[in-house]
């Protein structure tokens, strides 16, 4: 099943070799994870649907820097779920620790709007349970930092994207 997955033998995604900054745009490291269901794109430069999206990636600021994003507009449907998973990691210590990352919600459509992302960790096999990271509707079009602690335990989070 695809429950836990741990890492393959052979390239690892691009976070696994991530100690402190790390991007989508590390080489051969571009698999986003697995599993994952709904689309999540690689892409450099802007989105391909025009008022949607950033014009580059933020770790490069440019259009030669990688990101990854899921398509809000057609051919996607209201409701259509997105969910990007980590492989399964050693346990976060009982200090806990933290998940940073950058975000760019964006739509100049408002009604379709920028639909909602939320985080959400487990420890393996274990449920999956919401973070204190939610978000909902056009957030400006700017990428914006966020951190979402990860309870001591935790061997696993995902993007959940609606």
């Amino acid at each position: 099943p695809k429950e836990c997955i741990p890492f393959p033998n052979g390239p690892k995604p691009a976070w696994s070799k991530c100690a402190k900054d790390c991007g989508f745009d590390l080489g051969e490291q571009r698999s986003i994870t697995h599993p994952d269901t709904g689309d999540w794109w690689p892409r450099g430069g802007k989105t391909g649907t025009d008022g949607t999206g950033p014009d580059f990636d933020h770790t490069k600021g440019t259009e030669g820097g990688v990101y990854v994003y899921t398509e809000a507009s057609s051919p996607t449907t209201g409701g259509s779920t997105f969910i990007m998973t980590s492989p399964t990691f050693s346990p976060v210590t009982s200090s806990g620790g933290n998940l940073t990352f950058w975000y760019h919600m964006y739509s100049d459509d408002k009604a379709l709007g920028a639909g909602s992302l939320k985080v959400e960790t487990r420890s393996c096999p274990g449920a999956w349970q919401p973070t204190t990271f939610s978000l909902d509707g056009d957030q400006g079009d700017k990428w914006q930092s966020a951190v979402v602690a990860l309870p001591a335990g935790t061997t696993q989070f995902r993007f959940f994207r609606v």
